[in-house]
């Protein structure tokens, strides 16, 4: 993931779940981004798990300072027990798929 340019993994250098990761992509709508990845199959999230939807940044987001555009863009990704590697390879190839058409 780390490939595609500018993503930006929040909290990367904080204390977190090892599961679980949050990051933004500038000039991506998370939303619309949710969806496309949701019709290849993906279940994943955008914004903050205390997020409560609507078109605002992630209030968590921004009372960390990021911008918010970067904070529009947020996507958290989650995995389980029945999660394989092979399943995050095809997860960060058909992001940047989506990434790279937009």
């Amino acid at each position: 993931m780390k490939t595609i340019p500018g993503l930006t993994i929040f909290s990367q250098q904080t204390e977190r779940l090892p599961n679980t990761v949050q990051f933004g992509i500038p000039r991506i709508d998370g939303e619309m981004m949710l969806m496309n990845l949701d019709k290849k199959g993906f279940s994943i999230s955008s914004g903050s798990a205390c997020s409560s939807g609507g078109n605002l940044p992630s209030s968590v987001l921004v009372a960390m300072q990021i911008e918010s555009g970067l904070a529009k863009s947020a996507l958290r990704v989650s995995l389980g027990i029945t999660n394989t590697v092979a399943d995050i390879y095809e997860f960060i190839n058909q992001l940047k798929a989506l990434v790279y058409q937009v």
